[in-house]
């Protein structure tokens, strides 16, 4: 193992350690501190081992200073590391906060921040309560109560501090990944991967879910399955991997075409789509996947805003998406009044939403038909529209926003 792996390797216990003391103030201000001093000598062994790396100033440039030139949170690791070095601790404080969630955009969003003498149970109540008064019952019954505990700097307000942490050893991840693919090498199976955090992040930051339309609490949950080799793939799963690897895409629309093909075929031959999304970055190589089963309205709001801060965090530029979906009649007169679970069903189509870092959706929908009960469905040819306005899909904007910032900050 090379020194700047082992260093990121280091890393990576740091994060783990700040995510296990997250409620022990004096244990998470040291762990958060001495991550923050490690991270910047991931960078510094790069410099160390130059003299044996073929072109260094040239990948060094493109991969390391260009990119993190303009970056907020790379630009306050490395002051705050100066800082802790040189002057102290980081100036660290804790909140409480219960958040009223109804709909995908954060601004909507009603939150009150509490002080430790802030009584939660009291004002998790007050905002249940305004929510069932004040917003229409077809609005309410999909709301759901965040309750989370953060950790700010006070050089960083607008960050939780665990989320920017995070963001900081994906940067280090993605930049030891890239000298190692310079030098013809792999990086370190043993190097945790940014997304193996998310559960831990999640889970160290106590963030609950209450769905107003439930009486049982949720959290988020993510799972990492390891693939089984010796599962064999179909023929025509082989023929597509096989064309993938020959002339992988070289553009956003050839991306696109690639993955309409596979959502087609996958229909077809077993008659469903599980919901799929597929994170690229700005060379069309795929650096993270998910499969998703929501339950609600409730669980898509929390699940959006969670893909959201991956498409940050890995610094994504391309995002597609793959799922089923009820086509609903919207009533004239009673919506927002009736909940949506409950408005006619009128038809059912397999949609692919691709988005690019300029925020382009473009949407592929195929109606499904089906002749008789329990016969296989088929598709009806796509329809095809490139949405160069406000996207009429609202659970996009999280993600929309977040891709939009990394492709402003590239």
């Amino acid at each position: 193992m090379r020194r700047w792996e082992r260093r990121l390797k280091d890393l990576a216990l740091a994060l783990e350690a700040c995510c296990l003391s997250y409620f022990d103030p004096e244990r998470f201000r040291f762990n958060a501190n001495s991550f923050l001093v490690i991270s910047r000598t991931v960078s510094f062994l790069f410099q160390k081992d130059k003299a044996s790396i073929d072109d260094f100033e040239v990948w060094h440039k493109a991969n390391v200073v260009d990119p993190w030139r303009d970056d907020i949170v790379m630009k306050w690791s490395v002051i705050s590391r100066n800082t802790i070095e040189k002057q102290g601790d980081l100036d660290l404080y804790s909140e409480v906060a219960a958040t009223l969630i109804f709909s995908y955009l954060e601004e909507e969003d009603l939150k009150i921040a509490l002080d430790k003498k802030g009584d939660l149970g009291a004002n998790v109540k007050r905002l249940v309560r305004l929510a069932r008064t004040k917003l229409p019952s077809g609005i309410s019954d999909v709301a759901v109560v965040r309750i989370e505990r953060r950790w700010i700097a006070n050089t960083l307000p607008d960050y939780e501090l665990l989320h920017a942490l995070r963001y900081i050893y994906s940067r280090m991840y993605e930049a030891c990944g890239s000298l190692a693919k310079h030098l013809c090498l792999r990086l370190q199976e043993a190097i945790p991967e940014p997304t193996s955090f998310d559960e831990m992040v999640v889970g160290s930051r106590m963030t609950r879910y209450l769905p107003l339309n439930s009486k049982v609490g949720r959290t988020v949950a993510v799972r990492e399955y390891v693939f089984d080799r010796r599962i064999e793939a179909p023929m025509w799963v082989r023929i597509l991997r096989d064309q993938r690897v020959s002339t992988p895409p070289t553009s956003y629309r050839e991306l696109l075409e690639f993955h309409e093909c596979m959502a087609y075929q996958n229909f077809m031959a077993y008659g469903n789509h599980l919901a799929m999304l597929w994170l690229y970055d700005e060379k069309f190589t795929p650096i993270d996947y998910i499969a998703t089963a929501p339950i609600d309205q409730a669980e898509k709001f929390i699940f959006w805003r969670t893909v959201a801060d991956r498409v940050h965090y890995l610094r994504a530029r391309f995002v597609i998406w793959v799922a089923e979906a009820w086509l609903r009649q919207l009533p004239k007169n009673h919506w927002p009044a009736t909940p949506v679970r409950n408005l006619p069903i009128t038809g059912e189509v397999l949609q692919l939403v691709g988005l690019d870092g300029a925020n382009r959706p473009t949407l592929v929908s195929w109606e499904i038909k089906r002749e008789a009960h329990g016969s296989q469905p088929t598709l009806l040819a796509p329809t095809r529209v490139v949405e160069d306005g406000d996207v009429r899909h609202n659970y996009l904007m999280p993600v929309r926003r977040a891709l939009r910032k990394v492709h402003l900050a590239s």
